[in-house]
């Protein structure tokens, strides 16, 4: 095993979202990053995927644009992506008008990404940055906490190397190597837990067969919700959405057949599938990855390693929050490094490692356990707008703590539900209804 001549100050292992973020931010706190990834450099001449991967688009909320903005990427991010302005939600039969449901207050909105291009955009803004140095095709299959180090084997079967810096940063995804190591340490807790939906990301084209014009109203986020299934679409621009269908895997894997792939979307999206001419040979060929949660702590090993994103919190995205909270730990570590000086790197990961996990475990439990729309909501910020702010906007549109953003809805909930006895039983009813159902397993997307 040879050992890398150089030793930067920081080590990110992934080179996905979290990863590329989070070495952009640490060069401009004057800080030299090495990034390793097990992929072959995501780029290339087409602008295309290397490989069909995960990639449902991405809807950037308040939180991820914070971090985008403090790497200086506001504008470029802005230029790929398309506002969301709210959710058009699409009754089960097509003759039924559509809902539009606007998100928060006028010119709040989410952004629809491509996962892709928003991780060549920030691996650009990498290899342009001062002090990064990115090494694709190298896995890293182990690491020396206490060194810290990691070992890396390339791809192509060369000798492995030993690389070492003075902070090893996991951002390796849900199957993270930097974790294992940090799970074979004393006291260290994991969990990790699947839901039975699964998911197949599908293509619609935004042009209606019979009119040649527009299907549906673009800059909208699109859903159809169907009780144990749905569908949503993410716009990409004006012409076209990338879908995907949430469903139990099993009822996925049945729906073998070309007759069977269209019998099922006629009968429950049937303005949809009009749009979709590649349904079928997409429902084949795409991969049907499975939605998981994962726990952990501590987030931090000695000052010596962290992990962030996935590494650390996994989440199902029925909040549409996994990427903001990714961004927002990249955000958050390197103010606490910036705060404590590089000298206290140890105090800056305990304040990041302290602060993220409560936070993160707030927003697994929203992930999962999400209920749908309810006029209470709305009601209660149009009577009370300076004090009352419903839980999906604090979450979406600001950059409040998770865990006190549910603190916070939780104490409204009884507040509105003491003062709505002034409206009436049927009012407080319903107050009773929001409360109980703030605890019932909901899907409800972005």
């Amino acid at each position: 095993m040879s050992t890398e001549p150089t030793t930067p100050d920081v080590i990110v292992v992934g080179a996905g979202l979290a990863g590329s973020l989070l070495a952009l931010l640490l060069s401009q706190a004057g800080l030299s990053t090495h990034v390793y990834d097990y992929r072959a450099d995501p780029r290339n001449p087409t602008g295309e995927p290397t490989k069909r991967s995960r990639s449902i688009n991405l809807a950037i909320s308040t939180r991820g644009l914070t971090a985008l903005a403090e790497a200086g990427l506001s504008e470029k991010v802005t230029a790929i992506g398309v506002p969301m302005h709210g959710r058009c939600v699409h009754p089960p039969s097509a003759s039924s008008p559509l809902q539009l449901q606007r998100y928060g207050q006028p010119g709040e909105y989410l952004l629809s990404v491509s996962r892709h291009r928003l991780n060549n955009l920030l691996l650009d803004a990498c290899q342009e940055a001062k002090g990064i140095t990115l090494v694709f095709g190298t896995r890293c299959v182990d690491a020396d906490l206490d060194a810290p180090a990691v070992t890396l084997q390339p791809r192509d079967g060369g000798e492995s190397v030993r690389a070492t810096a003075t902070l090893i940063v996991g951002a390796d995804g849900s199957f993270s190597k930097v974790r294992a190591a940090m799970a074979r340490r004393d006291r260290f807790n994991f969990s990790q837990s699947y839901v039975s939906a699964a998911y197949k990301e599908l293509t619609m084209v935004n042009l209606n067969p019979d009119t040649a014009k527009h299907a549906f109203p673009a800059e909208w986020l699109h859903i159809w919700p169907r009780h144990r299934f749905m569908l949503i679409a993410l716009p990409n621009d004006a012409t076209s959405f990338t879908c995907t269908l949430f469903m139990d895997k099993d009822e996925i894997d049945d729906l073998d057949s070309t007759a069977k792939i269209h019998a099922f979307f006629m009968r429950n999206f049937p303005d949809a599938v009009k749009c979709m001419p590649m349904l079928a040979e997409d429902f084949a060929n795409n991969p049907t990855p499975s939605l998981l949660t994962i726990r952990c702590d501590p987030y931090n090993y000695m000052g010596k390693a962290i992990i962030i994103g996935d590494a650390a919190h996994a989440i199902v995205p029925f909040y549409g929050q996994g990427c903001n909270a990714a961004f927002e730990d990249c955000r958050l570590f390197v103010d606490s490094v910036k705060k404590h000086g590089w000298g206290e790197l140890k105090l800056a990961a305990e304040e990041y490692a302290s602060a993220r996990k409560k936070n993160a475990d707030a927003i697994a439990d929203l992930a999962i356990d999400h209920y749908e729309d309810m006029r209470l909501e709305v009601l209660a910020n149009r009577l009370f707008p300076q004090s009352f702010l419903p839980l999906y906007s604090m979450i979406s549109f600001s950059n409040t703590p998770y865990a006190e953003a549910v603190e916070r809805a939780d104490k409204q909930e009884m507040v509105v539900g003491r003062g709505l006895l002034v409206v009436g039983a049927a009012a407080v009813g319903a107050a009773a209804v929001l409360t109980a159902r703030r605890y019932a397993i909901k899907a409800r997307p972005m």
